[in-house]
């Protein structure tokens, strides 16, 4: 990773952020740069005032998290997500970092700016939830045969120290009636996926290198959500990578159900990949 861009809107949440940006620029020696956008345009006057005033909030947040003394700030006026998006697909932005926000807005629709963003961009983004300095040791994700989940699982591969452990997970639901609902075939049907998910897994860890973090692989029959939640809790992850599935002109409009779901309820930092 040669450089990340975390955007900070001067709340709690992006200090806690800011805090995981700076470990990951020290951890991969990359490039930091924080981004501050004002909303909508002001008189000059009141604009001069309202960047004097985030100036000398984010000079503090810089110092108090010991951000490196290169760390690339700028302030600018405009529509938040559409700025975001502009400047980190600017120069050679590897990763969007933002804090994670609890949002009022009605369920049915996807308004926020992190949606937003997340819907997108074409680069890999980081949600923070929670405040942590030290580098990231326990991983999940939900993987399947897809390529963006094997480009999910490369992602959190290359973020995470080579110390870590990483918790592949493989869902599916049997049909409930048929030939696949009598218990042999549903015992021949787990095999045949954990030995598929076990080969997948092999296949990409030889792809990553060996220097990474392990991967380990299980299958789960039942819903997906429930799965990753149990599995995230039994073992203390900290970060959750998803595979963000693209469906052409309907993926502009409308998130993955999965990601959605997460983006509004993480149980842990949320890492989401194209």
């Amino acid at each position: 990773m040669r450089s990340l861009m975390i955007v900070h809107d001067l709340s709690h949440e992006a200090d806690a952020a800011l805090l995981r940006a700076v470990q990951l620029s020290r951890q991969h020696d990359a490039e930091l740069h924080v981004l501050h956008v004002i909303q909508g345009h002001l008189p000059p006057a009141v604009m001069a005032s309202a960047k004097e005033a985030a100036q000398r909030a984010l000079d503090e947040s810089l110092r108090r998290t010991g951000a490196p003394t290169d760390t690339r700030l700028s302030i600018e006026s405009g529509r938040v997500a559409e700025t975001i998006l502009e400047r980190s697909h600017e120069g050679e932005t590897d990763l969007i970092v933002i804090g994670l926000h609890h949002q009022k807005s009605p369920e049915m629709f996807i308004g926020t700016t992190l949606e937003r963003v997340v819907r997108q961009s074409a680069l890999p983004v980081l949600v923070v939830k929670n405040s942590d300095g030290q580098p990231y040791q326990r991983g999940s994700i939900a993987l399947d045969f897809s390529l963006c989940a094997t480009h999910a699982l490369g992602n959190l591969y290359d973020l995470m120290p080579s110390d870590a452990d990483i918790y592949a997970m493989h869902v599916f639901d049997l049909p409930a009636s048929g030939f696949l609902g009598r218990p042999r075939s549903t015992e021949k049907m787990i095999a045949t996926q954990e030995q598929m998910i076990a080969q997948l897994v092999s296949d990409e860890q030889e792809r990553l290198g060996a220097d990474g973090p392990t991967i380990h692989s299980e299958v789960r029959q039942g819903g997906i959500a429930n799965a990753l939640d149990e599995s995230i809790y039994t073992r203390h992850s900290q970060l959750l990578a998803l595979g963000s599935h693209g469906r052409g002109v309907i993926s502009q409009a409308l998130l993955g159900s999965l990601t959605q779901h997460y983006l509004r309820h993480p149980p842990c930092d949320l890492l989401v990949c194209k």
